[in-house]
């Protein structure tokens, strides 16, 4: 204990972290307090509670958010599996395969289904000539189905790599010490290694659930019955009626109170996942026969499913009328509002990944050496956005830049932003900064550092990589968000994914695709980078 405080005191730059700390504070909280006020009357409170429609609408956010996180879980349970017969080298290319689809913007993921299962999708076209008919005979899209289908077309990475990660944490000796007891696979798995597994299920389906139930854009575009309305896409709706705001308000805090469950159960689970000590390996076998039939046919399914939409958004930029053309590029530079939308998203996205890599940087530095009641406190506060919307962030700020009418949009969105990568930017951070040898950090002060000069030669130059992936996984998520952006400004501000909204509201497949794929390239940019990033490492 002893050793901790002076560990504490000696390293800890607190000039650094404190009031960056503070800041963050009152900027999440901010939003917040201003949405509670907005809900303060008791009336409000209940009237929302007895209201029917409500709480339809909020079993429903459960249920779909359920099924959504389940079916994800198994698949990627079965992923993961899969995923430990890849040698090392091909490790890091499944990784980049995987980090695609989670790392595109959720309204390209509604682009991608429209364009594959909709009326006039790549499917239907097909199946029409092949039948002969002039009608769609798959329909799938604006259903309970394609809400499902879309979630787990977009959390089914997130799963394999949680599970996967931990799978080849614990070793698997415990599994050959059953073979040899005669116990088969199938038992062996459910009796053993399910039960190993289950802090690393348990985080993935809670954090995947955690995720649908926030879910907006892929609800409220695919959706299109008012029966399959969740509650963000209600805070929404309700949000953009200056007489519905005390209604919005109330409803954002039952959300939020129930998400702060899920989230510090998901939390409790995290903390299991380093409990197992087990991790003695034994050589892996390759798959066989029916074993290897199944896995190539579910790898090739799962690269379809996956792809397919994204490829599908490319090809549909090209055509105009069936024809091969560069018209709708030519279109689209030519607009203004393009151009303005690029602007806007760039300089958002820039201002959020550097205050996010700084306020990264300061949370992770201030856990390296708290003490336990602290470091408690402080990652709660780190996983605590995860149980806040982005559309509960930008009602707040909204409701805030009502009151700082000449404030830029720029820097409103750029704190939201932030306030939504914060989480995600000090993980990656803190993770890599428990590395650093608490020895090495001995050593420079032994040989004359001060904090200053141990923290720009030593911590800094060991975060190097830590630092810009934060900064590169920050300014992706940016330049994808529209919920927080859609609720903050007006119609006349755009950025990518919102004009991206639009466009697929006026049913310009053309040029939405056109939109869809400049936002595509920058998220194969930035995959890239992560690849590279991991080959070095």
């Amino acid at each position: 204990m002893e050793e901790k405080k002076y560990l504490n005191k000696i390293f800890t730059y607190k000039l650094i972290y404190i009031p960056i700390f503070i800041i963050i504070t009152l900027l999440f909280f901010l939003p917040l307090l201003v949405v509670f006020y907005k809900s303060l009357s008791v009336s409000n409170i209940f009237s929302v509670l007895k209201d029917k429609y409500i709480n339809s609408v909020f079993k429903f956010t459960i249920f779909q958010a359920f099924i959504s996180a389940l079916l994800s879980t198994i698949i990627g349970i079965y992923g993961a599996y899969l995923s430990r017969f890849i040698n090392k080298k091909n490790e890091r290319l499944l990784i980049s395969i995987l980090a695609l689809p989670f790392l595109l913007p959720s309204i390209l993921v509604v682009l991608g289904f429209i364009n594959i299962w909709g009326n006039n999708g790549i499917f239907n076209i097909i199946l029409k000539k092949i039948f002969n008919v002039d009608y769609p005979i798959l329909n799938v899209l604006y259903s309970f189905k394609a809400i499902i289908m879309a979630h787990i077309f977009y959390n089914i990475p997130l799963s394999i790599l949680i599970i996967r990660s931990y799978w080849n944490k614990i070793g698997n000796n415990m599994e050959a010490s059953s073979y040899l007891l005669g116990i088969n696979k199938f038992k062996t798995f459910f009796t053993i290694t399910l039960r190993r597994l289950l802090p690393a299920i348990l985080s993935s389906f809670l954090l995947i659930f955690l995720y649908c139930f926030h879910s907006f854009a892929i609800v409220l575009m695919l959706g299109g019955d008012p029966k399959l309305t969740t509650l963000e896409v209600e805070i929404y709706r309700r949000s953009r009626d200056i007489n519905l705001f005390s209604s919005a308000a109330s409803l954002s805090i039952y959300s939020l109170l129930f998400c702060l469950i899920i989230a510090l159960i998901y939390f409790y689970f995290q903390k299991e996942k380093f409990k197992e000590k087990n991790n003695y390996f034994l050589e892996q076998k390759k798959l066989k026969g029916f074993q290897k039939v199944l896995g190539i046919t579910f790898t090739v399914i799962l690269l379809l499913f996956l792809y397919l939409p994204i490829i599908s958004i490319i090809i549909r930029s090209f055509f105009v009328d069936n024809k091969f053309s560069f018209l709708n590029y030519s279109k689209l530079f030519s607009n203004s509002d393009f151009i303005e939308s690029v602007f806007n998203s760039v300089n958002i996205a820039l201002l959020s990944s550097i205050f996010t890599t700084i306020a990264a940087f300061a949370l992770a530095h201030s856990l390296r050496f708290s003490n336990k009641s602290k470091n408690i406190f402080k990652q709660l506060f780190i996983i605590l956005p995860l149980a806040t919307s982005s559309i509960i962030i930008g009602f707040g700020y909204y409701l805030i830049s009502i009151y700082l009418r000449n404030f830029s949009n720029i820097i409103i969105c750029s704190i939201a932003h932030m306030i939504i990568s914060v989480p995600i930017a000090a993980s990656i951070v803190k993770q890599n900064y428990d590395k650093l040898s608490i020895n090495t950090q001995k050593s420079a002060l032994l040989l004359g550092a001060n904090k200053t000069r141990l923290l720009l030669t030593v911590d800094l130059p060991y975060l190097k990589h830590a630092l810009f992936a934060s900064f590169i996984i920050t300014f992706a998520i940016s330049i994808g968000e529209l919920n927080s952006t859609l609720v903050i400004t007006s119609s006349d501000f755009t950025t990518l994914p919102v004009l991206l909204y639009y466009s697929i509201t006026t049913h310009d497949i053309g040029l939405s695709s056109t939109i869809g794929s400049l936002l595509m390239l920058i998220c194969i940019i930035i995959t890239s980078i992560i690849y590279s990033g991991v080959k070095n490492e």
